[in-house]
């Protein structure tokens, strides 16, 4: 049945059909939903951008983690079945990652600036990228709905988190320690990648909180700088890591660790800098 939905909608595939939805699961992906969350974060609403990166770090161990309890496959090779942009469909299939992630991001904006075009961007956004994933034949149709409704609530269950308490360093130490059970079903490359960068929030959010309460009422020009050069520097810190750290699990979470608490933690000094 889930088979016969995949096949249905790649009945339509044309080139430009093709290139349409690379181009949406490329909106879901890591590296955009990244510049997306610090554009939030350094330009337009700092306390928005916070809790828009806690849901998404929330959702993206845990979507890894439950992948690791059903260790699903996904349709690749299946007859009849044709995959594109097989790169992007890493770990298991259920639920659909990007499917998540992209819930959770839009929602997480949408419910926190409550305003009716962003509602409907966050229904329209991500269910062109479940639909994507169907199209390109790397997920079923039972991952992308789990996906999308897991997003949807863990983006209102970490804004209730986020207003109702009070100490939001420990809430987020506290929200990771949640995590770690998944440990139990095994690890995957992808579950340590998004534990990584979950500590390191935790801890970017403690230096931030504790030394540097920068002044975010600043004029528009400064807050494009300070994301301009702070994409460069997450650039900087993040190839070196890439190209020189081993291809091991526990590299893997250093480098996710060590990113953002660079960029969440430390970049943020020179803003006392750009005047």
């Amino acid at each position: 049945m889930e088979l016969d939905i995949i096949r249905a909608i790649q009945s339509i595939h044309c080139g430009f059909l093709d290139l349409l939805f690379q181009g949406i699961t490329i909106m879901a992906e890591q590296y955009f939903l990244i510049v997306v969350m610090l554009a939030v974060y350094w330009i337009f609403d700092k306390d928005c951008g916070e809790y828009m990166i806690y849901s998404m770090l929330t959702g993206m161990t845990l979507n890894n983690g439950i992948k690791n309890i059903f260790k699903l496959p996904r349709p690749i090779g299946e007859e009849g079945v044709r995959t594109l942009r097989a790169e992007t469909a890493t770990g298991h299939s259920f639920p659909s990652g990007h499917s998540q992630t992209s819930a959770s991001a839009s929602w997480s904006l949408a419910i926190s600036k409550k305003k009716k075009w962003l509602y409907i961007v966050a229904v329209i956004y991500p269910l062109l990228v479940g639909v994507s994933r169907l199209y390109l034949g790397v997920h079923y149709p039972k991952d992308v709905v789990v996906g999308l409704a897991l997003g949807i609530g863990v983006s209102y269950l970490c804004f209730w988190l986020y207003k109702k308490v009070r100490n939001r360093v420990l809430l987020y130490f506290l929200s990771f320690a949640a995590t770690l059970p998944f440990l139990f079903a095994g690890v995957s490359k992808d579950f340590v990648k998004s534990s990584g960068m979950y500590l390191g929030f935790a801890v970017a959010m403690f230096i931030d909180k504790k030394f540097l309460h920068y002044e975010f009422d600043v004029p528009m020009p400064k807050r494009i700088l300070r994301f301009v050069l702070g994409l460069v520097f997450t650039g900087i810190v993040y190839l070196p890591m890439k190209l020189l750290f081993p291809d091991e699990f526990i590299f893997a979470f250093l480098r996710y660790f060590i990113l953002i608490v660079m960029v969440l933690g430390v970049y943020p000094i020179t803003f006392k800098w750009i005047k």
